[in-house]
């Protein structure tokens, strides 16, 4: 109990240090002596369009999970789904590579919703692979039509982005491998594993080992349903690719906000696009600090007259602050709620 407290304290105060620097990055930053005029002249409308961008994603996010949850297991009500999602934004802000999301979703689904383990992972799987593969495609159709452009005019942003696309791509070939050579995906993870170990990265090869079985099963059992369920999943990916839209569309809206109109939609949902591909390999809960600074670099064209600071306040409080606020508070709520249970029925049991 002691270490899960210490766990949770630490998280807290990783994300209030986060926040205090970003605070003293605003203060002492020059080009923030104009943040109140820049506020003054906000356009409301399209700032609280930003908003409801954000708040629209999470939505989403939930029915997409409504959706996969009752085609793969069983029907689950969207405002348990809509706890569950908010709960999985919390672990997901507070842990590397936002892996603490999803084991923290399929505990909550088994306690609340009684879905076996093995349905919710193989739903979540499914989810991540389809949400991965939307956000490659906007990535391709990104690289075809404003590719050339930043290779010639921003070639820092150019390189930077091909390398967020290979690795997001080598990914999705090791899913396609663990479909069409499962054999060798385990040799080649056998033998990454067994490196580390060499290195004292990983201490424990064969947990890493048995993590890696696991995992192999987990994404082959979620394919096998796929390819057995093709118009199920047409209609994930399209729900997918809207998600993706909606994601990436905060960004735009916070543009609009300033008045600013030198770049168009397409411009800013292939910056974000990139700007996403290249932070979500970073193993810091948050991807902190290299979510900031990626988007003072890819950004600072784009966000002009003293607005680039302010912009990355909103946009960072919109898509991370928010989950780990709001979440935190799901998590808070139903943790009263499960204490309240287990006194009434202690009480009752010892009446």
């Amino acid at each position: 109990m002691e270490k899960t407290k210490r766990k949770k304290l630490l998280k807290g105060i990783y994300v209030v240090a986060t926040i205090c620097i970003i605070v003293l990055f605003v203060a002492l930053n020059p080009g923030s002596y104009n943040i109140a005029n820049v506020l003054k002249q906000m356009n409301l409308w399209w700032a609280l369009l930003a908003v409801a961008s954000a708040l629209l994603y999470w939505f989403s996010e939930s029915v997409v999970l409504e959706y996969v949850t009752d085609k793969l297991a069983k029907k689950m009500g969207f405002w348990l789904t809509f706890k569950i999602v908010m709960i999985g934004f919390y672990y997901s802000a507070v842990t590397p590579f936002a892996s603490g999301g999803q084991p923290a979703q399929i505990v909550y689904m088994k306690r609340d919703a009684n879905i076996p383990v093995g349905q919710s992972t193989s739903i979540f799987c499914i989810k991540f692979i389809l949400f991965q593969y939307a956000v490659i495609f906007c990535a391709i159709i990104a690289l075809i039509f404003r590719g050339n452009y930043y290779y010639k005019m921003q070639p820092h942003i150019f390189w930077i982005s091909l390398l967020g696309f290979f690795f997001s791509l080598c990914l999705m070939i090791g899913m396609a491998l663990l479909m069409l050579r499962p054999s060798l995906v385990n040799k080649v993870g056998g033998g990454i594993i067994k490196l580390l170990a060499k290195m004292r990265i990983v201490k424990n090869p064969d947990s890493a080992n048995s993590s890696l079985a696991k995992t192999m099963d987990d994404f082959r059992i979620s394919i096998e349903f796929s390819l057995k369920h093709i118009k199920q999943i047409l209609g994930i990916s399209i729900m997918s690719l809207v998600q993706v839209f909606i994601f990436f569309s905060t960004t735009f809206f916070i543009y609009k906000s300033f008045g600013l109109t030198g770049s168009n939609y397409f411009d800013i949902m292939a910056l974000s696009t990139f700007l996403y591909l290249t932070i979500s390999f970073i193993p810091i809960p948050g991807s902190s600090f290299a979510a900031e600074g990626g988007f003072l670099l890819f950004f600072s064209p784009i966000f002009v007259d003293g607005t680039l600071t302010l912009a990355l306040v909103i946009w960072r409080f919109l898509q991370y602050y928010s989950h780990f606020f709001v979440g935190g508070l799901f998590v808070l709520v139903d943790g009263v709620g499960i204490g309240r249970k287990r006194k009434r029925k202690i009480a009752k049991t010892s009446e």
